[in-house]
């Protein structure tokens, strides 16, 4: 049997923030980012966010690394990696590498 697909997109940081709030309880709030994604479930709700931001370290910031500072999801099957494949995508895409 097969999953249903999930499609995963760009959205806005504020969004993103108020999704892991509601599922990502165990770490503080993200302050800022440079990117966030979600996925769409294929009821086409949202099942997941991912934020991707600079790293804490200057030195890997000036070496062009991002960081993937939160990632949350209500557990629906494959919504992490959908999240991780589309933020190594976009980074791989401008050059970046990604931590």
């Amino acid at each position: 049997m097969t999953q249903p697909r999930l499609t995963v997109r760009e959205c806005g940081i504020s969004t993103a923030r108020m999704g892991v709030a509601r599922l990502h309880r165990h770490l503080p709030r993200v302050r800022g980012g440079l990117l966030a994604f979600e996925a769409i479930g294929p009821d086409g709700w949202p099942v997941g966010w991912a934020i991707v931001g600079r790293p804490s370290s200057r030195v890997l910031q000036a070496r062009g690394f991002v960081e993937v500072t939160r990632c949350a999801t209500n557990g629906a099957p494959n919504a992490c990696s959908a999240l991780y494949g589309a933020t190594a995508r976009w980074a791989r895409k401008r050059g970046c590498s990604i931590i």
